[in-house]
């Protein structure tokens, strides 16, 4: 009985050393949870950042020439290949031209006639003031002579007038192009008649060299972009130079630049947009009307800015932006930032931190406001 009261004691003097021990060892070793959180962070460089606003547009030839006929009669030929480049007063169709040779012919042989009636008529008003001078004839039958003479002048006019308005038309029989540039589809063939100046066209030509891209622009944007400028805040560049980076709908990028031609007048009333022309050199046609396109027009350079990864921006319940800095002694602090525009994957602070600042980026879910942390740079 003494034996097993002497076991039992020296088991609880044992547990209740190996129990002071342990804790001993637990006031002497830190816990994992109370060291520094490692977080990343950056150095903040004030620079000028391009203002860049990216819109849809679609594309429009420069100038636009539907081919109608200006005299009537039946298509004889057509002289062009559809989708061929087309020069300015190339011909195009030939309009049956036997009538208006005929015309031609009778008006010459009118003009003839007249030009000799004016001659016998000049002829014999010389002769008359002859007489006149001489008192042979009266003043009045003088003048009689002379106002026939003077209608001749006229009809003669009156029969040049006439020709050259046939010969006009003679030549409108042979139908070419206004303009250079491409041609499309033939909407008529040989045989059909056509119309002077009739609704429906005979083809259409573009030209696309140059061609021009129209985007709609909001205007509370072009308000605040304005307001910006006036400021100070931005350096105005989108009315000068080529700008304008032009992309296709499968993300390639276009190879030449485009300028900004004009801003409308006025904004649509239903969309409160403002119309934006580009236009954008198209030597090899690559961008052709009705295309939509993407338009990065450079508004201008944002001063005194910073770039912030997109990952190191916070928001409040509120929807309020705010970063998490550093620190001199390596504790976290909160500051409220205003924002610009993304620029690739960064935002644009526009206030509320200075080149002083270390940004943290990475690490933010682990840390609250105060916490001592153990920083590295960003890569």
């Amino acid at each position: 009985m003494y034996r097993k009261h002497t076991l039992l004691l020296s088991f609880v003097i044992f547990s209740c050393s190996a129990l002071l021990s342990g804790c001993n060892r637990n006031t002497n070793t830190p816990s994992i949870s109370t060291l520094p959180t490692e977080v990343s962070y950056i150095n903040l460089v004030n620079e000028n950042i391009p203002v860049i606003t990216s819109l849809v547009g679609r594309v429009e030839a420069e100038r636009v020439s539907e081919v109608r006929p200006r005299v009537d009669g039946i298509i004889l030929q057509r002289f062009f290949e559809e989708g061929a480049d087309i020069k300015k007063g190339q011909i195009l169709y030939q309009i049956d031209p036997t009538p208006y040779e005929a015309t031609v012919k009778k008006l010459k042989a009118e003009l003839a006639k007249e030009q000799a009636n004016e001659e016998m008529l000049r002829l014999q008003d010389e002769r008359f003031k002859y007489i006149l001078s001489k008192h042979l004839i009266s003043k009045q039958d003088y003048d009689k002579n002379h106002s026939a003479w003077q209608q001749a002048k006229a009809a003669v006019m009156a029969a040049k007038a006439a020709l050259d308005e046939a010969e006009i038309n003679l030549g409108y029989t042979n139908v070419r192009a206004p303009i250079s540039g491409k041609i499309g589809r033939s909407n008529i063939t040989e045989g059909a008649l056509v119309t002077a100046n009739q609704t429906a066209a005979l083809a259409s030509i573009q030209q696309l060299d140059h061609v021009y891209i129209n985007v709609n622009q909001s205007s509370t944007d072009l308000i605040n972009l304005e307001n910006a400028v006036s400021k100070g805040k931005i350096t105005n560049l989108s009315s000068t130079g080529n700008n304008v980076k032009i992309s296709l709908m499968n993300d390639t990028d276009y190879p030449h630049l485009g300028s900004i031609k004009f801003s409308d007048i006025s904004v649509d009333q239903d969309t409160g947009m403002v119309l934006v022309r580009v236009t954008v050199p198209n030597p090899e046609h690559k961008l052709l009307p009705g295309m939509f396109v993407k338009a990065s027009i450079k508004e201008g350079s944002l001063k005194d800015s910073f770039l912030i990864p997109q990952k190191a921006i916070q928001r409040t319940p509120r929807g309020e932006a705010f970063v998490m800095t550093l620190t001199k002694d390596n504790h976290v602090a909160i500051k409220n930032v205003s924002l610009g525009k993304m620029t690739g994957s960064n935002w644009t602070v526009t206030s509320g931190l200075s080149s002083i600042d270390k940004v943290i980026v990475e690490g933010i879910q682990k840390i609250n406001p105060g916490d001592l942390v153990k920083p590295y740079l960003y890569n």
